[in-house]
């Protein structure tokens, strides 16, 4: 549980943490409030297909801006088959993709409603498409 009277740093890097294994995690940061970064190993075994890549911009991202109200913008970055991904988002244009203020989403409003139209493979690929900027080397 977190800590109610943590910083806005405390909160972000705790509930990072609880979403995505340790190993997979390079370092995490929020330098100014409101704004959040992550940056992942490349780790073959937890990340396999691209589609694990898709969920984590596309569904984790959306997790981490329900959980943390005081989140605004994200990054994430994630190195993977020899390519680099790289998400930076807001809160404004998360609500606007996903057509809902995901910071008022209840866990059954999540589960029922949010998980069922937009954590399947064809969702993901779109928001990856529309807002995650892939490089190769």
């Amino acid at each position: 549980m977190i800590d109610p009277v943590a910083t806005f740093p405390e909160i972000f890097i705790d509930t990072a943490r609880q979403y995505f294994n340790r190993g997979i995690i390079y370092s995490i940061s929020a330098p100014e409030q409101g704004k959040g970064i992550i940056d992942f190993r490349n780790n073959p075994e937890y990340l396999g297909t691209g589609d694990k890549v898709n969920k984590v911009m596309a569904i984790e991202s959306a997790r981490l801006f329900r959980e943390i109200k005081e989140l605004n913008d994200l990054s994430l970055t994630i190195p993977s088959a020899g390519k680099t991904y790289r998400l930076q988002v807001t809160r404004k244009q998360m609500d606007s993709h996903y057509g809902t203020k995901l910071a008022d989403l209840s866990m059954e409003t999540w589960r029922n409603f949010f998980l069922e139209r937009y954590d399947t493979k064809q969702a993901r690929a779109e928001f990856v498409a529309k807002h995650v900027k892939v490089s190769e080397p």
